[in-house]
């Protein structure tokens, strides 16, 4: 059996959620220390002041930094990050049961989540669960493309007419893959 103990030691993807938009400083001092992170990227059109468009690529889901790491080393990085810059740093967290969990995201998901928000084409649509009514779809997998071996959920989402695959991080965020050819999909269950 395993201790509480050793549990804050397991290494695993966690969500920190960044006040005040310092998500790069903080993914900065984390790379720096050796520790895996992921910070998704999209690009934007922009209106300059001039009234010209311009793409920029910024932080696709605000205020949140997912890193790999134990939990006695975050709940240590996050007050030293308070005490030197001030920054406030939380665990992201949700409610089960009427009490707040620590929202840990197992691999597997995260593992697909990089695979499709690593991508900076903005044909990735980024939702947050609440805001769409998500159906249960057809679980399937990628063979092949810039998607090869993502697993996901092929589901057509409100207001667009092609299935795209869907890949949700359970009470943070879905991210939809741009269309993918259905030769290239191999259906799971």
């Amino acid at each position: 059996m395993t201790s509480p103990q050793s549990l804050k030691d397991r290494l695993q993807w966690f969500v920190l959620r960044i006040k005040w938009r310092h998500e790069s400083d903080v993914n900065d001092h984390l790379v720096s220390e050796g520790i895996p992170t992921f910070l998704p990227w999209h690009y934007v059109i922009k209106r300059r002041a001039n009234g010209h468009k311009e793409r920029v690529l910024q932080n696709a889901i605000p205020e949140l930094l997912f890193v790999y790491a134990s939990y006695n080393y975050l709940d240590a990085f996050m007050r030293k990050m308070k005490h030197l810059y001030n920054y406030d740093i939380y665990f992201e967290k949700y409610i089960s049961d009427s009490r707040r969990h620590i929202l840990v995201v197992p691999d597997c998901q995260m593992r697909n989540f990089i695979n499709v928000a690593s991508r900076y084409t903005e044909d990735i649509l980024y939702v947050k669960p609440e805001e769409v009514q998500l159906n249960k779809g057809v679980r399937v997998r990628v063979h092949g493309g810039p998607f090869d071996g993502l697993e996901g959920e092929l589901l057509r989402l409100k207001g667009k007419r092609s299935k795209r695959v869907v890949v949700r991080i359970d009470q943070l965020a879905v991210v939809a893959a741009s269309v993918i050819e259905p030769d290239l999909l191999e259906i799971l269950s």
